[in-house]
């Protein structure tokens, strides 16, 4: 068991490269450990938005005031919003779950360079939109550093993974090239 700990750990380092065929699917295959650490890094964010503090409750008030919207009308919005809010967290954490169950399924099923490449130019692209929020109109709650912290690591690790399954799933195309 150690051995097959230590290779996958290996297969999963974005600075060496697979040495063989099954060192290159496992690395390949390591994409879903990045999608499970994704996964899993996202879920303090959204339970402390979506949970019984009411941040986004709060959020959407201090809007309702920034629209303009007279007392009834920002009134009966939030208590749609309010209403919506817990059905808002149980279906967008199973669409989650179903949106990644499907990646990581069809990357540990076909090894394919395509699902890592397309993940971390969105990583990339969420990247920049969260360096230029700050100065664009979007507006968004203040965020806690530890869901910061906790965001950014499981980020900084799933695309170290991301990384790796990119270059095992290239080399592993190259690899089913050969004669």
């Amino acid at each position: 068991m150690a051995a097959g700990l230590k290779t996958w750990i290996r297969a999963m380092n974005p600075f060496t490269p697979p040495r063989a065929m099954a060192e290159a699917q496992w690395a390949a295959q390591s994409f879903v450990f990045a999608l499970l650490i994704s996964f899993i890094a996202g879920l303090p964010a959204t339970a402390w938005l979506f949970g019984d503090g009411g941040v986004f409750a709060e959020f959407m008030k201090a809007s309702a005031a920034a629209q303009g919207l007279s007392g009834d009308e920002a009134a009966t919005s939030l208590a749609i919003i309010e209403a919506m809010m817990p059905w808002m967290f149980i279906f967008g954490t199973l669409f989650a779950i179903g949106i990644y169950g499907v990646l990581a399924w069809a990357q540990w099923r076909y090894m394919t360079w395509l699902i890592p490449a397309v993940w971390i130019a969105w990583l990339g692209y969420s990247l920049l939109m969260q360096i230029a929020s700050p100065y664009g109109q979007v507006e968004h709650p203040p965020v806690p550093l530890w869901i910061s912290v906790c965001g950014w690591a499981g980020a900084s690790l799933a695309t170290l993974i991301a990384v790796s399954s990119l270059h095992g799933a290239i080399v592993l195309r190259r690899l089913r090239r050969l004669p």
